[in-house]
């Protein structure tokens, strides 16, 4: 009888090998995913990992700040003027603010010499209080013919539809807004005509699960291609034209750990560590970097300082009033009003430039291109790509270590004998570079790059994802734009996997033990149960000289 010839018998171990590796990629995915949902991993690694972004991020970001806005200067610099509750209680009224307090309001903001006043409320309601809105409207008319012009921003959302009603807002203010560059609001008019305010589009994306907070040029409502009739943004709205050319459509806030100037310290400080010793609460920061003033903090103050603190400022006029539900959570703050997420956005494009700001990661874009039905998210795409890493890498680096064999730099297979030199060898350049180059986003690399040295000083193994994940992480930093915390996650998720690829060659092991010690006497169920048990861990197992394997490979 003849034997079956080498081509289709190679084949045939190819497609059981393929069909194999795939098999242990979909195990591996499941059961990480499964790890994740039990310890809340995307939790864990989203709002954290935030928070120590932010600690990390804070010397290299006041030292921008610092240089855009120096000790005596706050030209555009923000301000935040927030009305409360408790303020509405103090001056004797109730909700929702009458129409002639934002006019008090407005006006000594003008006279302090504001910059720009963004005014962060929606005027939907036409509560009927025509006296009220009288004073509001005839105060804008002032400012608006004042010199030099104080640009006013009115908060709106999306787009106008056609013949719509201006975004619902009261038809006294509808009158007073300029026709926005898609047009579609009928009672907006050109600034010559009467147009006195400018509308911006307020919405704002809900953080995901990475607890990123990202900031669009056109706001979070709109769809591509209408975005371009829809208003810009508040932050996005104080630039020019060439500063918005420059800018990215989609930026990513940073957060700083550092409240603002006149803050309490004392209330506000909390260091890195509490996040390891009292939680993710304990961790967060209740005063945010921009500056604040609140409503009676304004009206209470003497017209010489809170001229020195208005004055040249770009104002962001909001509320933190509980039946808004304008809220929004911030991993390093918890919940803030609207009005900050605007206002932080802001500061962002002046401290890094429009070009220098984060943009938002290719990868990111495109698992949040993906549909929503498929229920993908930023961690899961990361296990995948951690499943294959653990189940390939270790094939591809056999292969490779043989290839060096063979050439004329086969000594280079010998590196792993010379490990015991990395941890010595890296500790004092990752000192040096930390020292050269006194980034936060440095250290963060660094941190991970001093993890992968001391991982592949105690596991040989592990020199090969030293190589491969330096590549990607390299390749991820500087062409995918993920940004040092998603490196850091990468290396995380891939610990996570291979931990499960242990557990289920130890299964694997244990299984081997029982279905070798099994008596020939033993009860048919369980001979069934064992058998079928170390059957399938024979497929997950990454073993190489598996005994059930070598019976495959014999057998074909």
């Amino acid at each position: 009888m003849h034997a079956a010839s080498p081509g289709p018998r190679r084949a045939s171990n190819a497609l059981r090998a393929a069909g194999r590796s795939l098999l242990r990629i979909g195990v591996l995915f499941l059961l990480a995913c499964l790890v994740r949902e039990v310890a809340n991993l995307d939790k864990l690694l989203g709002n954290a990992s935030q928070i120590v972004a932010a600690h990390l991020v804070t010397p290299d970001y006041m030292h921008r700040r610092e240089a855009r806005w120096p000790a005596g200067q706050q030209v555009g610099k923000p301000l935040v003027v927030l009305l409360s509750e408790g303020d509405l209680a103090a001056l004797g009224y109730a909700y929702p603010p009458p129409y002639d307090l934002h006019a008090d309001l407005l006006r000594r903001l003008a006279e302090d010499g504001a910059q720009s006043i963004f005014i962060d409320f929606s005027f939907k309601d036409d509560r009927g209080d025509r006296e009220s809105m009288a004073v509001l409207e005839e105060q804008i008319d002032a400012l608006a013919v004042r010199q030099p012009p104080l640009p006013l921003l009115l908060g709106v959302f999306g787009a106008p539809s056609e013949g719509s009603d201006c975004w619902g807002v009261v038809p006294g203010l509808a009158k007073r807004l300029l026709e926005p560059p898609g047009g579609g609001c009928r009672l907006a008019r050109a600034a010559e005509e009467g147009g006195r305010l400018l509308p911006v589009n307020i919405s704002l994306d809900w953080p995901g699960e990475d607890g990123v907070v990202l900031y669009r040029d056109h706001g979070a409502d709109c769809e591509r291609p209408e975005c371009t009739k829809a208003p810009f943004s508040p932050a996005y709205a104080l630039l020019d034209e060439a500063q918005r050319a420059a800018a990215p459509g989609t930026m990513e806030i940073v957060w700083v750990a550092e409240p603002s100037a006149a803050a309490e310290q004392k209330h506000c400080v909390r260091g890195l560590g509490s996040l390891f010793t009292d939680g993710l609460e304990a961790a967060r920061l209740r005063c945010p970097l921009i500056d604040v003033l609140t409503v009676t903090q304004l009206l209470d103050m003497e017209d010489a300082p809170r001229r020195a603190l208005v004055e040249g400022r770009a104002i962001f006029y909001g509320g933190r009033l509980e039946l808004s539900g304008d809220q929004w959570p911030v991993a390093l703050h918890g919940q803030l009003p609207g009005v900050f997420v605007h206002a932080m956005a802001y500061d962002n494009l002046m401290t890094y430039g429009p070009s220098g700001v984060k943009h938002q990661g290719a990868m990111i874009a495109w698992v949040q291109s993906l549909p929503a039905s498929w229920g993908v998210g930023f961690y899961d795409a990361m296990l995948v790509l951690s499943a294959i890493a653990v189940v390939l890498l270790p094939p591809l680096a056999r292969r490779l270590r043989a290839a060096t064999r063979r050439s004329g730099v086969w000594r280079l297979a010998r590196l792993a004998r010379l490990r015991w030199c990395l941890l010595p060898a890296g500790l004092p350049l990752l000192a040096i570079a930390l020292m050269a180059w006194p980034s936060a986003y440095a250290g963060v690399l660094a941190a991970a790059a001093l993890y992968l040295l001391i991982r592949a000083t105690f596991c040989p193994a592990y020199l090969g994802f030293l190589l491969l994940g330096g590549l990607l992480s390299v390749a991820a930093y500087f062409w995918l734009d993920l940004g040092p915390i998603y490196v850091l996650t990468w290396i995380a998720m891939f610990e996570v996997v291979v931990m499960l690829q242990a557990a289920l060659d130890g299964w694997h092991r244990e299984a081997h033990r029982l279905r070798r010690g099994l008596p020939a006497v033993a009860p048919v169920l369980e001979r069934l149960v064992v058998g079928v048990t170390h059957a399938v861990l024979c497929r997950l197992t990454s073993r190489r000289r598996s005994p059930c394997l070598s019976r495959e490979s014999s057998s074909i």
